[in-house]
């Protein structure tokens, strides 16, 4: 586990933890805590993208024992009749990209990484966060049914 701070996102840590479902597939997780700052609002940020989007959303992923904190999981499910494929939780809310009302919370967890993968250009986290970001490229291609990683590939940079 690494453990990092920059401007806005304090603390960062990433680590993989037993997957009690799957103990093949590792849950790759980032835990933060946001502040807002000089340098950009990313604790104000994180609560609008959360307005935004479905209700379900809005009331569970906060963490209301300590509301900067934010904890992104990244786990492989197997569904039957649909094979493997990625599923993310934000703060062990299951995140379902299936309306539009989870777009918010997928571009906010696009940006929140993307950030943290920039902040750590020689860390090895970076190969980490990146495949998250790659997850979520391919859980919203999925969704738009566009091949998104072209649209956004100056994402992994």
């Amino acid at each position: 586990m690494n453990d990092i701070t920059f401007t806005g996102i304090h603390g960062l840590k990433t680590s993989r933890i037993k997957n009690h479902e799957n103990p093949n597939n590792p849950i790759l997780r980032i835990s933060a805590r946001l502040s807002n700052d000089a340098d950009g609002n990313d604790l104000s940020d994180y609560f609008n993208y959360l307005k935004k989007s479905r209700k379900e959303y809005r009331d569970y992923c906060k963490n209301f024992d300590d509301p900067t904190a934010i904890e992104l999981d990244c786990l492989t499910i197997t569904e039957k009749g649909f094979g493997k494929r990625n599923a993310f939780k934000l703060n062990h809310i299951p995140i379902i990209f299936d309306r539009d009302e989870a777009i918010p919370i997928f571009e906010f967890l696009a940006r929140f990484t993307k950030r943290a993968a920039e902040c750590t250009e020689s860390m090895p986290q970076k190969d980490f966060i990146n495949k998250i970001n790659d997850a979520i490229t391919e859980a919203a291609a999925k969704y738009f049914e566009v091949p998104l990683k072209y649209l956004f590939r100056d994402n992994h940079k």
